[in-house]
């Protein structure tokens, strides 16, 4: 595909959060113990309990990930209001970790964005800059934790060192 319509103007990996969504939580729970939780129970559930209610579902588990991923694209990423941009092609692959649960690596084209074959560094550069930032504002701390949260698997390492 980049043969044919040039390097994409975005590379993104999207993975679950299952052990913090609490909606799939609620729905796993009734579909595997029969049970109604509120929210408070969900998140007080331990990492154990919450990965075994995970891994007795994980049909449901996949399908709610690709609902999710099927809403974002519709609802954000190729929606009328083109909060990025035109999207003019897109590509996505999905795998499926270690753990079982999947996650989406997927490359973006947009209309009128530059590349790395006919625009400088800086044209590049502004063009990102226009359209990607970061700040953690909120004196929340857990909010400010979660924002941070990240963790790198075995296959996130080059050369047997970590990155």
């Amino acid at each position: 595909m980049i043969r044919t319509v040039g390097p994409a103007t975005f590379f993104l990996t999207l993975s679950a959060a299952e052990t913090q969504w609490i909606h799939l939580l609620r729905i796993l729970a009734k579909l595997v113990d029969e049970k109604d939780c509120s929210d408070e129970e969900l998140q007080n559930l331990t990492w154990s309990e919450k990965s075994c209610l995970i891994q007795s579902d994980p049909v449901t588990c996949a399908r709610h990930f690709d609902h999710s991923l099927q809403s974002f694209m519709t609802n954000f990423i190729l929606s009328d209001l083109h909060p990025v941009g035109n999207v003019t092609d897109w590509f996505s692959k999905i795998e499926f970790q270690e753990r079982g649960l999947p996650h989406v690596h997927m490359m973006i084209w947009y209309d009128n964005a530059p590349n790395l074959n006919d625009n400088s560094n800086e044209e590049i550069c502004k063009y990102i800059d226009k359209l990607i930032s970061c700040s953690i504002q909120n004196s929340d701390a857990s909010l400010n934790t979660l924002v941070k949260l990240q963790q790198h698997s075995r296959t996130c390492k080059k050369r047997g060192t970590k990155v």
